[in-house]
């Protein structure tokens, strides 16, 4: 499946919409060169790939493109490897095809934001939490304090990171008592190396503080409060306020029948069969929620993932129950998978239709990213 997830993020990857390089890599962007990227190190590492792609060929928003579907590709497959960790390989297959053709994973794999790196987070951070539950992990653990330096990047993800390690901090503490001297001292010297453009940015300009602890959109007014805290879940179930380039003015995120799974999910969740899982869910929710409501450079691409992990759970609590009912059965419980499978591929399919059709020639999307000369 993984071929197919790559054709679905470069097919007319540079054509479907051709918007303008110039304005993708300068305006969208907001780097020019190595000094822009130092006054504010938030999002550096991707920043700087997209620099490198501005300058292997400029304006070119192909390349530019092309770092945001690998971050969401990465995205994806970490989802499943959680996902197959938490749920049967029919589950995981299953609830990874709804995540990879989202209609806002397309659309943040397939336009040039630096934000398609937040797609990596709960991914990458909760499948870390699986990793440090088995010794048989230990050099996998290496790569936990490069990686989570790497996030250290993001605004605002310093607060998730300290959250994790105080659920985490047994599992944390066993596991690096079970690592040999070599590899803590390596995992140290990596993650060292990844912190250390972030700490001489600090230093040199220290207003990178603001930037990286994003909390620079703090509603002024009760009323504005209000507004931004029910905002999110009318834009995932009602109808979505989201910039016309990289969204289907109107629409919400989410469609009746994720929906229904999304619910069905937090109810199999509630009746508390896994707590550290339903604990891990609700603190990123609420942290998630936390962070985009005050943070003017974060965006859903936070909570996605999250999102999708109950739908997952509502697929499983899905097909349990039709199993409880035809327990021996086997041709009533082939009919039960095939069914949901059907069900995932419809839901597939509507996203695939809203983003590719539907979406390139709405009056909006062609008024946001229609080609104009920088010197105008």
């Amino acid at each position: 499946m993984l071929p197919a997830l790559v054709v679905l993020y470069l097919f007319k990857i540079g054509s479907l919409i051709r918007g303008d390089g110039f304005r993708e890599s300068i305006e969208y962007l907001g780097i020019n060169g190595l000094s822009d990227l130092n006054s504010d190190i938030s999002y550096g590492p991707i920043k700087f790939l997209q620099l490198l792609m501005v300058k292997i060929d400029e304006p070119n928003s192909t390349l530019l493109r092309l770092v945001s579907a690998t971050l969401v590709i990465g995205s994806v497959i970490l989802f499943y490897r959680l996902m197959r960790k938490w749920h049967t390989p029919r589950i995981a297959i299953l609830s990874s095809i709804l995540f990879a053709t989202s209609s806002y994973s397309l659309h943040m794999g397939r336009y040039s934001l630096a934000t398609a790196s937040l797609m990596l987070v709960f991914p990458a951070l909760l499948l870390f939490g699986t990793w440090l539950k088995s010794k048989r992990n230990v050099q996998k653990i290496i790569f936990i304090g490069p990686a989570t330096a790497l996030s250290l990047y993001i605004p605002g993800i310093y607060i998730v990171i300290l959250a994790l390690v105080l659920i985490f901090r047994q599992r944390l503490l066993l596991a690096v008592q079970h690592m040999k001297r070599t590899q803590l001292y390596m995992g140290m010297s990596a993650t060292g190396l990844v912190l250390l453009p972030l700490i001489l940015a600090i230093i040199q300009n220290p207003n990178n503080l603001k930037y990286l602890s994003g909390l620079d959109s703090i509603p002024r007014s009760f009323k504005a409060f209000y507004d931004s805290l029910a905002q999110l879940p009318i834009d995932f179930v009602y109808s979505a306020n989201i910039e016309g380039y990289k969204w289907l003015t109107g629409s919400p995120i989410l469609d009746v029948a994720s929906i229904i799974l999304l619910i069905l999910g937090t109810y199999a969740y509630i009746r508390g069969e896994h707590p550290l899982r339903i604990r891990l869910i609700g603190i990123g929710v609420g942290l998630s929620w936390f962070i985009i409501m005050f943070s003017s450079t974060i965006d859903y691409a936070l909570i996605l993932p999250l999102v999708y992990v109950v739908i997952a759970n509502g697929i499983a609590y899905l097909l349990q129950t039709w199993f409880t009912v035809f327990p021996k059965n086997p041709a009533a419980r082939r009919t039960g998978v095939i069914t949901v499978a059907i069900l995932v591929l419809a839901i597939s399919a509507f996203h695939g239709y809203r983003f590719f059709e539907v979406w390139p020639n709405t009056p909006e999307t062609k008024e946001s990213v229609v080609l104009q000369d920088p010197q105008k």
